[in-house]
């Protein structure tokens, strides 16, 4: 997703900073109000598919799904992901990344 502009990797600094216990989920929600303005300012000046990788870093910004939430977050996020361009061999590691938490749960096949 080499077309994400330089914005995405503030996103990608707070997800990180959320995981490591760093930055609150306050904070965590406002990196994320500022992500989906960054997302709808940007619609009419770039492609579909860059719209849908934005939203594949932007799912970073969320706190950790529920197990009551996985399916419909993952068929989600599969679909971003199909939007923006990734391939298959590459989904597998993004969905253990994504939804590791739930691997009691349910398990990704």
């Amino acid at each position: 997703m080499s077309h994400l502009p330089a914005a995405v990797a503030d996103w990608t600094a707070a997800a990180d900073a959320y995981e490591r216990g760093a930055l609150s989920t306050e904070a965590l929600a406002v990196v994320r109000v500022r992500a989906w303005q960054y997302h709808d300012a940007s619609q009419r000046s770039v492609s579909p598919d860059a719209l849908s990788g934005l939203r594949v870093v932007m799912y970073r910004l969320w706190p950790a799904p529920v197990a009551a939430d996985w399916y419909e977050l993952a068929w989600h996020f599969l679909h971003c992901c199909n939007e923006a361009g990734l391939r298959d061999d590459q989904l597998f590691d993004l969905l253990q990344e994504h939804f590791a938490s739930l691997s009691g749960e349910a398990e990704v096949v």
